[in-house]
Formats: C-alpha cells, structure tokens, sequence
C-alpha cells in the first residue's frame, strides 16, 4: 500500500456519509440507550428501572446408578432409525427428549424416576411456601428438587434468597439457598454448592444424559427476552492410555499423559449434545399446563428452532450451541412470547451484476423525485460532497480496496452493507460526478441519481421486485452529472435469511416461561472422552418492550463485533470485514493480533497478507497517550483448523483502550456451501470478543 493512501481515509469518507447519509451509519451508540431498561443474569437479579428478570430451575442427571431403579425404565437403542427402533407403548415417556430418546419410563413411575435423578436445584431450601406452621410443607432442604413455589407470589418467594447476610444482592449462583449437597450414588456421585457453574459433568459415560428447566419471572413489566451461554470449562484432565491412542484424540500422543491439555481442550463439549425447547406442555402457551416446566419434551412441545423467529436455534453439540448461545454480541438467541404467532418468510431476492443497470433488465428507467416513495424505505444517501470524496479517493490511491459503508435496513434492527467499488468523474477540475458503481448484500427496489438543475426530473430505476446488486453501475444524468444517489427497499422483501432479529413478541410480566435444556453423551463414544469433563453456565438477558423494538442492543460496556460479506453467496470467493466496536470489557488488552474463528463451512487457506487491507481504526477522543506513528498493517497470516481459522498479525501493537472501532478487510475468503445464519468468532490477542452471525445466501 502507498503512503499516499493514509492521506485519503476511508475513515474520513465513511465519517462524511456517517452524518449526512440518511440511515447510513457508522455504528456507535442509538438514541435508545436512553430507555434501554435491560438486565443480564450476571447477577441473576440486576433492576432497571422497573425490570426485574428472576430465574429458578432444577437439573437432572442420569447415569443409571441403582438410585434410579424406581421400575418401569427401559433402555432405547437410539441409534436406530426410528422406523426400528422399539416403538414406544401408549403410557411410556421418552427421555431425555422426544427425538433422541435414550430410555422410556412409565408414566406412573416418572415422578419417581425424576426425583431419583435430581441432583440440584434453586431454590432448594424446606422454606414453608405459605408460611403457615398448621399446613405442611412440601419442601425438603438440599434434595435437588426445587421448592414449591407459590403460584401467586413467585416474585417474592425468589427474592428473598437473593441477599446476602449484609443485605445485598446477590447471583442465584452464589445463594446458599441453592442445592448444596452430593447426590446419587458413587462412584458419579454429583455434588454441587454455591459458586459452581451451573451445569458440570464429569466422569460422564456413554448413554448418560440429563437436563435443566428454568422457570422466568418478569416481576414488573413485560419484556423481550434472549437466552445466552458461556462454556466454562472444557478439560482434558490428564490422558488415560487409551484415551492418548484414540484416533478422535486430540492431545493423544500414544502414552498417558498427566500432564496433557489444559482446562479448554478436551474433546466433551464437541460430543455431548443438547437440545433447546419451549416447555410449554401441549398447548404451546404459559397457560398453567400441568406438563408445563417439567424438564420432560412431549411431542408437542416444540425446539426453539420450529420458530421462523428463532431460525438457527437450537440442538446440536454442546461447543456449536454454546457458540451460538455467546453471539449476538453477547445476548445469545432471542425467544418468542407468543409461539402462536406464526411469522412468514418472504423468497429470497433476485440478484443482478456486472453491467450498468439499465442494460440488465430488472429495473425500468423512469423520471422523478430521488426520495424514496411511500411503501419503500431509504438505505442509503449520498451527498455530492460524499461522492467527490469517494471519486479522489478511488482516482488517487494505487489499488484501492472496496469501501463498505453499513446501513439500518427493516423495522427490527437489521443491517446492511452497500459496498462502494468506483466513483468515475469528469470535466473541469474532475467536479462531474458521471456514474457510481455499487453492490448490496440486502435487495433493492429503487435508485435515484439526483440532477443538479433541479428544474429537470431526475432518472430513477425502479423494479417490481427486491435485486440484490453485484458490481451495479448506475449513471448519472447527462450533461450536468450526480448531485446525490439514494437507494430504496421494501422491508417485505427481507427474507429470514436477513432477520437477525425479526418481529416477534414480549413476555407479559404476569407470565412464568420455562425453558427446557436436554443434553446426552451418544452410545458410540468411549476413549477419547475418558476423563474429560465439561461445565457452562446458561443465562436470560432482557429489554423492556417500553421504547424498544425487539432487536436487542448490545449490553453496557460490552465491545461489538461485526462480521459481513461483500458477496454473501454461498460458495463464493470474497472479501470479508471484522469490525469491532471497542467497549470496557477490552480495557487494558492490546491489539497486536486479530483471530477470526469461521465454522468448518468456511475456507480461508488462500489468504495470505497481501489479501489484507491495513487496519482500520478510530481513537477514543479521551485517550491522552501516544500510539505508533505508521498505520498497522498485516505483517503474518497463519491458519489453523482446516483453514477455518485465520490469525492476523499486525506489524505493531495498539492500546485497546486508545480506540473507539477498528476493523480489517481480507479477500479470497471462501464462504460456506450452505445458506443459513453462521457463528463467527473474533478474538484479539488471545481474548474473545465476541461474535457475529454471518448470513449466507443461495
């Protein structure tokens, strides 16, 4: 790269459309912050404002140890087919979910049986649930089953095991009125106490399964809820001999090794799988059902994934769920208050390219107005001022890269990307703005080239239907040139491919939702899990449904990562942005690294530095140090894990706390061969960030 390309920034040019473009958009902070209300589960019980989020739930584990003996079980053999499998009897229940059944109980025994596998719960105290001593009570401490809790007085019964002895508050995780005891026999004998994550499993055979059900309280107002999850532990634990000499071995070096792997590298959370589903009992609705929040999925109840509005949720293994539980900057996956309120999917967009737009048939040329008309929404305006600019910078730098400007597109909080690719001009001292060429990942209806003699009409190209552009040039009218370029759209022709965050509805205030968790370790795995172990926690994060919209904003002082595609086709060869949003949670850290963690779908193995643009970044007006002089550019990229996982080193280092964003570009990346929304992660000098879905298209 030349030097004279610092001189022409696109930051500058990016900034200038920033604060004059319309709906295009740097990022950075919504004016909805001010009425954000949200609440994370750090703490189990933050208040904002007059949001109050209160979760309870209770586990199970089942390693078929004597104690579950209650009779009536029988063992399914899963890994057929299920046209030969067993069929089950008319008074059986499958478990742990209806698609993956390992056993079958009576359902006379199921009670029994679920009480037997209990290991923890919260809260798990023997307080009285009415308080009157002339009545029994139903509860017993430390037995792994949850308290009864009074119907009508959730809220209150659950807060008062959320202070500590000094009155504070305090994580459900860390309350001594959570299950602190062994339970089960040994020698997996579970033992849980405060502080623990909330979920671990060690010494786990083949065929052991078990689950969680959490309770939801929205104590005062209604509100949009997510579920999120982090993985806490992934442990090697030392290799066993025959776990060293397993193909599927990841640390195996042919001997046992005490000493092999640390807490994030055993192979468990790669073969233990889950399952995500409303627990709703039949009805689908949190109407009181008895089979409501039973821990146990009837063949109605559906996974979250059955929901348009929840599309790429949820069962798969534990690290690719967890994945996608830790995305979205951090919310996780949005749930639905309203599971009978179906939600439709437009067909995906038409695609045009490489020509100018009037000879490619999608689009009529008319005369008019360039704003957008009524039914269609603008995506992004150019000023004059903003298109010169982009003509000096692509005129004047040797081998310009591709500018991609990030716009707001829909009602719920999705985004865009128009990539610039050139600006031509002509004429005295180059002022005529002749013709600008663009692509979009998002479908369009309508462009406007706006003359300078506004006593003339305007060319506009309009379409019938959403295109998507690939290298779409589009003229300016002649003999005065460009004063401004518009592009419209039609929410409508967003497909779910694009809804991020689609509509959906909020949980009223009065509701308990339960959400059920399944997870099992398949029958066909033995060596080289030996001695693993695995925990995570899994979390609810919420917004009010007052003054928000449902699309989530990223929780105070959390960074923000971005990942797009200039051509989001799958199997196509393209240019991929990082872009990250720099929030408290990096102070301290440096950036002399950027790891970028793709699925397997991906490849990256033909990107080398020269692929790379340099880095990107804006300063944080506060920061009063000095930083390097010459712009960081690639200096090493390395690829790990099939090429699904490129590392970026830069030729010098930065203070995270300097920055306000930075970001990188690199082409050749190959996209996955599957459409669909994928998890990409970004990490900077080996801490995450976070992570961003991808969203390839057919």
């Amino acid at each position: 790269m030349t030097e004279k390309r610092h001189r022409v920034s696109r930051r500058k040019l990016l900034g200038a459309m920033g604060t004059i473009g319309g709906t295009a958009t740097l990022g950075g902070a919504s004016t909805m912050a001010f009425f954000s209300d949200t609440e994370a589960f750090a703490n189990n019980r933050l208040v904002a404002g007059e949001l109050d989020l209160l979760v309870d739930w209770e586990e199970h584990y089942s390693d078929w140890s004597d104690d579950e003996n209650v009779g009536g079980v029988r063992m399914i053999d899963y890994t057929e087919p299920p046209d030969q499998r067993d069929p089950l009897e008319e008074n059986e229940v499958p478990l742990p979910t209806v698609t993956n059944p390992m056993v079958a109980v009576e359902e006379s025994n199921v009670d029994a049986f679920m009480d037997a596998t209990a290991i923890e719960a919260f809260p798990d105290t023997g307080t009285d649930p009415d308080g009157d001593p002339t009545t029994p009570n139903p509860n017993t401490p430390d037995d792994g089953v949850q308290d009864v809790i009074p119907a009508d007085d959730e809220c209150r019964y659950i807060r008062q095991f959320l202070r500590d002895d000094a009155g504070n508050w305090r994580s459900a995780l860390d309350s001594d009125a959570r299950t602190n005891t062994t339970r089960g026999d040994p020698p997996n004998a579970q033992r849980t106490a405060p502080r623990d994550p909330l979920v671990r499993i060690s010494d786990v055979k083949p065929g052991d399964f078990g689950g969680v059900t959490f309770s939801l309280h929205l104590c005062d107002n209604p509100g949009y809820l997510w579920i999120n999850g982090e993985l806490r532990e992934n442990a090697e634990n030392g290799l066993t001999e025959p776990e060293a000499n397993d193909d599927d071995e990841d640390d195996g070096t042919g001997v046992a090794d005490p000493d092999a792997g640390d807490d994030q590298s055993g192979e468990l959370a790669d073969e233990i799988m889950v399952s995500l589903w409303y627990d709703t009992g039949e009805t689908l609705a949190w109407d009181g059902d008895p089979q409501e929040g039973d821990t146990i999925q009837q063949s109605g109840e559906p996974t979250v994934e059955d929901f348009v509005n929840n599309t790429g949720l949820i069962s798969g293994r534990l690290s690719t769920v967890l994945d996608m539980l830790d995305s979205n900057n951090g919310r996780g996956i949005s749930l639905d208050g309203d599971l009978t309120d179906s939600v439709s999917v437009s067909a995906p967009p038409s695609s045009i390219g490489s020509g100018e737009i009037g000879g490619l048939g999608a689009f009529d040329r008319s005369t008019g107005t360039v704003d957008c008309p009524t039914g269609l929404l603008e995506a992004l305006r150019i000023p004059y001022f903003a298109l010169v600019l982009l003509g000096i910078y692509f005129d004047t730098v040797a081998d310009p890269d591709p500018v991609d400007v990030p716009v707001s597109v829909g009602t719920n909080g999705q985004t865009g990307t128009v990539t610039i690719h050139d600006v031509e001009r002509s004429g005295h001292f180059s002022k005529r703005v002749d013709s600008i060429t663009i692509s979009t990942d998002f479908p369009v209806r309508r462009v406007g080239a706006r003359r300078f003699m506004l006593t003339h009409q305007s060319p506009v190209w309009e379409t019938g239907q959403g295109v998507t552009f690939t290298h779409v040039t589009v003229p300016g009218p002649r003999p005065a040139g460009m004063a401004m370029f518009t592009l419209c759209y039609d929410p409508n022709d967003l497909g779910g491919e694009r809804q991020a965050e689609p509509v959906r509805t909020c949980f009223d205030a009065s509701t308990t939702a339960s959400i059920g968790l399944a997870w099992w370790l398949p029958v066909d795995h033995a060596n080289e899990i030996q001695g693993d172990s695995v925990a995570f926690d899994l979390g609810f994060y919420t917004e009010q449904c007052r003054h928000n919209d449902g699309s989530g904003m990223v929780p105070e002082g959390r960074s923000r990562v971005s990942v797009t595609a200039s051509d989001p086709t799958a199997d196509s060869t393209t240019r991929h942005r990082v872009a990250v949003e720099v929030g408290a949670d990096l102070s301290g850290g440096t950036l002399s690294e950027l790891v970028v963690d793709y699925p397997s779908d991906f490849d990256l193995g033909d990107v080398d530095p020269g692929d790379a643009s340099d880095l990107s970044y804006d300063v944080d007006p506060s920061f009063g140090g000095a930083l390097p002089q010459v712009v960081p550019t690639v200096s090493q990229v390395t690829r790990s894990d099939d090429d699904t996982r490129i590392s970026f080193t830069f030729s010098s280092s930065l203070p995270l706390d300097a920055l306000e964003r930075f970001s990188l570009e690199y082409g050749d990346a190959r996209n996955a061969s599957s459409a669909g929304s994928h998890t990409v992660v970004v990490e900077t000098d080996g801490t995450t960030v976070g992570s961003d879905s991808l969203s390839i298209t057919t």
